[in-house]
């Protein structure tokens, strides 16, 4: 495992897809690594500043982008920050965006269900012009990263196919250094990842 507190952290809009496919994904990375999703590892109440730490503390970032990410403001100062540790950072960490039930266009220039959204944020009187620029460029660096989209399919894989896809992705992005990670994190293990229409548990389990 890696030397950080999580191997994985989980940026996604509960509202979305808490019960659904981030549950899954979830229940599934945790076979093989340390992973954390703020509905158990942030107590409610707590200050950004307290998952700012929890980020810097992270490995490798999963955002989930999903219809109503951008209505959030949460979500948008966590993947800000995301993108300045990863990618601004000491050194560089590895993105795996998800496009649920989006595109990555839709992310990366904020159209379709994330338009609407930054017109609102944009007439906020309570959201600074730089700050709203700032949630607009992380989105579309972390849109650039190579990740996965809901019409990939289901994937019901061992650790070295999954590796073999990774790796592809880490190449495509120059973020080499994710490599001995993953390798470390998933090495002689399995793990379950969902990237479909898949809104039960039952489903999942007749995967297994």
């Amino acid at each position: 495992m890696s030397s950080s507190e999580y191997d994985v952290f989980l940026s996604f809009r509960g509202m979305d897809t808490r019960t659904t496919f981030t549950d899954h994904l979830y229940h599934s990375l945790k076979r093989v690594a340390t992973v954390f999703r703020d509905s158990e590892g942030l107590e409610r109440g707590k200050e950004m500043s307290e998952l700012f730490g929890v980020i810097e503390r992270s490995e490798i970032f999963i955002p989930i982008f999903s219809g109503n990410y951008a209505d959030s403001k949460w979500c948008l100062q966590e993947i800000e920050r995301i993108v300045k540790v990863a990618v601004e950072g000491e050194r560089r960490r590895l993105i795996l965006p998800v496009f649920y039930r989006t595109e990555p266009t839709h992310v990366r220039h904020q159209t379709g269900p994330f338009e609407a959204p930054f017109r609102k944020h944009e007439e906020d009187d309570k959201v600074e012009e730089e700050t709203v620029k700032k949630w607009r460029e992380a989105l579309s660096i972390a849109a650039g990263f190579s990740g996965y989209e809901r019409k990939n399919a289901s994937y019901l894989m061992d650790s070295s196919r999954m590796l073999h896809i990774f790796k592809e992705d880490i190449t495509i992005t120059n973020t080499g250094e994710g490599t001995c990670m993953l390798q470390r994190i998933l090495q002689n293990n399995s793990v379950l990842i969902v990237l479909d229409d898949v809104d039960q548990v039952e489903q999942v389990e007749a995967l297994d």
